[in-house]
């Protein structure tokens, strides 16, 4: 007698899984790797979009959670910690306190004391028309030379008529009716109008008229040609 064994037949809608290939893991591993670093330069890219678009987007104190950390600055244009901002008065436009103090100090080496804020507006075409005021000047400025100079230039602004002399630079108030001076200060003598640029036994008519004599038109002539 011969017993046969019956089976049941395999099911049509299952199927059978394929015998696994030996170079499946590999494989599999590098996938998974390649879609790990996609994923990590799309967050990278995405985070990189999201600063730029606070720094160009916003002049003011950018905040995170209810509490201001950081800024734009509008001379650098990079994003800083708020302990590092300077805030121009009244208009509140913040700066970097060093980027500040470079714009201030620039200003007052060009001659100038009347120092506007540097800021140009949200779209860069709107002046601000305020102007730093001088206790604030003298506290950003920590150069000892460059204070002396804003207020050499402040005071021969607001009087038209104080000169300085040219040996000590001691500083006195003239007049272009009587333009020979002498220094209170070292008693050197020197013109109101022209400084030390004569003597002072030559009048001021010879001298201007010597440097505008035939010699002198005559070199600046010749200066001018190509």
């Amino acid at each position: 007698f011969f017993f046969v064994c019956a089976m049941d037949p395999p099911d049509p809608l299952v199927e059978t899984p394929a015998p696994a290939s030996p170079h499946a893991g590999p494989v599999l591993s590098h996938v998974t790797s390649a879609i790990q670093r996609v994923s990590t330069a799309l967050h990278q890219s995405l985070g990189l979009n999201a600063t730029m678009e606070q720094a160009t987007s916003s002049l003011w104190p950018i905040t995170s959670g209810g509490s201001e950390h950081t800024f734009a600055c509008q001379i650098c244009l990079g994003l800083e910690h708020i302990a590092a901002a300077y805030a121009v008065q009244p208009c509140q436009h913040t700066f970097c306190r060093a980027c500040l103090q470079g714009y201030v100090t620039s200003q007052i080496q060009d001659s100038i004391v009347a120092i506007q804020c540097p800021s140009m507006g949200e779209g860069g075409t709107q002046r601000c028309t305020e102007l730093i005021a001088e206790d604030a000047v003298l506290e950003l400025i920590d150069n000892v030379e460059v204070v002396r100079k804003f207020k050499r230039f402040k005071a021969a602004r607001e009087n038209p008529n104080l000169r300085e002399c040219p040996k000590c630079e001691h500083p006195q108030v003239g007049s272009p009716e009587a333009p020979q001076m002498c220094c209170a200060g070292c008693g050197a003598i020197y013109c109101f109008a022209h400084s030390n640029a004569h003597p002072p036994e030559e009048p001021c008519e010879a001298y201007e008229a010597r440097c505008t004599g035939p010699d002198t038109r005559e070199l600046l002539h010749e200066q001018a040609l190509p």
